[in-house]
């Protein structure tokens, strides 16, 4: 039995250049313009971390027999927390906690997208792959 999966490495790099382009998109409106390229870094870390948490959680009560659309949902939660996390800490966007609240949807929206162009990809662009046994 084999196969191909996403490399962790490329999806860590095309995530770090698209959060990176996203801060560059909040950064105008922010109380701190502070680095977007530090931001998209960091944001891939966060991610693995919580991730990796998030996943050892849901091990615990047994999510193994859920249909993989209701888990990939079921990370947005943690997704969307993180995200508002982070641009509150890094930037602080201008405009209160609906403007947080939008520019977070709108970093769970870019995740996911990142997401579902990678995987569909993953089968067509080698360096985006790797193989599994």
């Amino acid at each position: 039995m084999g196969g191909f999966v996403p490399n962790p490495l490329a999806l860590g790099a095309v995530k770090a250049a698209a959060y990176a382009g996203f801060g560059w998109t909040v950064r105008p409106h922010a109380a701190r313009p502070r680095n977007p390229v530090i931001f998209g870094l960091a944001r891939v870390g966060a991610g693995f971390l919580v991730g990796l948490a998030f996943a050892m959680l849901l091990s615990l009560i047994s999510a193994d027999h859920w249909p993989d659309h209701w888990i990939y949902l079921l990370f947005l939660v943690p997704r969307l927390l993180l995200w508002a996390a982070l641009l509150h800490v890094w930037f602080r966007p201008r405009g209160g906690a609906r403007a947080l609240l939008l520019w977070s949807l709108a970093g769970t929206a870019v995740s996911a997208a990142v997401d579902l162009i990678v995987f569909q990809l993953s089968e067509k662009i080698p360096w985006l792959s790797m193989a599994i046994c």
